[in-house]
C-alpha cells in the first residue's frame, strides 16, 4: 500500500498525511507546488503525476476550490470555479486513477452544505451534492477490486477559528481525519463518510395479528412501496410469517403471530408510541387513506413550517405522515412558535 494525499499542505490533507505516516503507512503527498507537481483542474497533469508515480494503492483528495456568495450576487464564473475545479476535477481524477490497475481506491471529498446550506453557500453546496451524486453512481459500475468513497467532514474548528467564527459548534479536526482513515480501510465503496458513525435509520420491525391489514394500511399511503422480501420462521419456538415492505433503500418488518392488543394510544403504558414519515404532499395522503376508509385521528399544525396527519391502522399503530414547507433547519426545527 502506498497512499497519495492530494492536498496534504491544506488543513485536512496535511493532518491526514501526517496521521497516515504516524501508523507507518507509506504516504505521499501532492499539490501545485510539489514536484511533481499535480493540478486536478488539468487532466493531463493528473496523467502525468500518475505516470510518474506508478506505485500508488490509493488516493485520498482533499484539494478542490469552489465559489461563495449570496446567490442574487453571484455570477457564472462564481459557479465555474466549483463545477471545474472541486467538482470535475475530482471527478477527472477518479477517472484517471480506477482505470490504472494499481490502484484500489480513491476517496474525494466533499462538504455537508451538500444537505445542510448556509447563507452565501450555494454554489458549494451543489457541487458538494454533485460529488456524492458521481460516487453513489459511479460505484454500480465499478470492478469488484476497486473501491469509491467521499469524505464530507464538516467545519472544523480550526478552520472556524482561522475565520473568526465561533468555533463552539465547530468538529474537532481530529475527527475529521479519522473519517478519512475509516474510508481508506473500509470494504465499502459508493459511500459517502460523515462523523457520528450514523446513515440512516434503515427499518422498524413490528409484530402484529394479521400482516395484511398493515401492510395493506402502508401501500395505500404509500402505492410505490413494494414486498422486497418475505419468508417464514420461529421466534421463540412460535412460527411466524415475515416480510419487508418499503423501498430498496428503507422498509418496515412486518411479523405475524402476535399475542394481545398493541398499547393503549391514550393510556401510558411503555413502547411504541407512533413512526413518523416525511412526506410532500400529506393532503394526497389524506385522500388516499380516506378513500380506503382510513380515518384521520389528528391533524396538528403546531408550527407554520409542519403539519402533521395521524392514523392508527387496523391492527393498533399509529403512524404520522409530516409535511414541512421549508428545508431551512431554524423553521423546520422551530418548535416554540406557535
Amino acid at each position: 500500500m502506498k497512499v497519495l494525499v492530494i492536498g496534504h499542505t491544506g488543513l485536512i490533507g496535511s493532518a491526514v498525511l501526517n496521521k497516515l505516516l504516524a501508523a507507518g503507512i507509506p504516504t505521499i503527498g501532492a499539490n501545485l507546488e510539489s514536484e511533481p507537481g499535480i493540478n486536478i483542474e488539468s487532466s493531463s497533469s493528473i496523467k502525468a503525476f500518475l505516470n510518474h508515480h506508478n506505485d500508488i494503492s490509493d488516493i485520498i483528495c482533499a484539494a478542490g476550490r469552489t465559489g461563495f456568495g449570496n446567490f442574487y450576487e453571484m455570477t457564472e464564473s462564481d459557479f465555474d470555479l466549483g463545477v471545474n475545479s472541486k467538482l470535475l476535477g475530482q471527478i477527472h481524477l477518479t477517472m484517471e486513477a480506477l482505470k490504472r490497475d494499481s490502484i484500489k481506491s480513491v476517496t474525494l471529498t466533499s462538504g455537508t452544505w451538500s444537505h445542510t446550506p448556509a447563507p452565501g453557500t450555494v454554489a458549494a453546496a451543489f457541487v458538494n451534492g454533485g460529488i456524492e451524486s458521481f460516487v453513489k453512481a459511479a460505484n454500480i459500475d465499478l470492478h469488484n477490486d476497486k473501491r469509491l468513497n467521499v469524505v464530507s467532514p464538516g467545519w472544523t474548528k480550526e478552520s472556524m477559528k482561522q475565520l473568526g467564527l465561533d468555533a463552539s459548534q465547530g468538529v474537532d479536526l481530529d475527527d475529521v481525519v479519522n473519517l478519512y482513515l475509516h474510508a481508506l480501510r473500509s470494504k465499502a465503496s459508493g459511500k459517502t463518510f460523515e462523523l457520528g458513525n450514523f446513515s440512516k435509520i434503515e427499518h422498524a420491525n413490528l409484530v402484529v395479528t394479521d400482516i395484511e391489514q398493515t401492510k395493506d394500511f402502508l401501500q395505500t399511503a404509500f402505492p410505490m412501496w413494494r414486498v422486497r422480501g418475505e419468508g417464514e420462521g420461529t421466534w421463540n419456538g412460535k412460527p411466524r410469517r415475515w416480510l419487508h415492505l418499503g423501498t430498496d433503500h428503507y422498509y418496515i418488518t412486518l411479523n405475524d403471530n402476535g399475542e394481545g392488543l398493541n398499547r393503549d394510544l391514550q393510556g401510558h403504558q411503555p413502547g411504541l408510541a407512533h413512526i413518523g414519515f416525511v412526506v410532500d404532499d400529506g393532503e394526497e395522503i389524506l385522500s388516499r387513506l380516506n378513500a380506503k376508509g382510513y380515518e384521520l385521528r389528528i391533524l396538528s399544525e403546531d408550527s407554520p413550517y409542519r403539519r402533521s396527519y395521524y392514523f392508527v391502522d387496523p391492527q393498533g399503530f399509529e403512524f404520522e405522515f409530516v409535511e414541512y414547507s421549508s428545508e431551512i433547519p431554524s423553521e423546520k426545527n422551530d418548535y416554540a412558535t406557535p
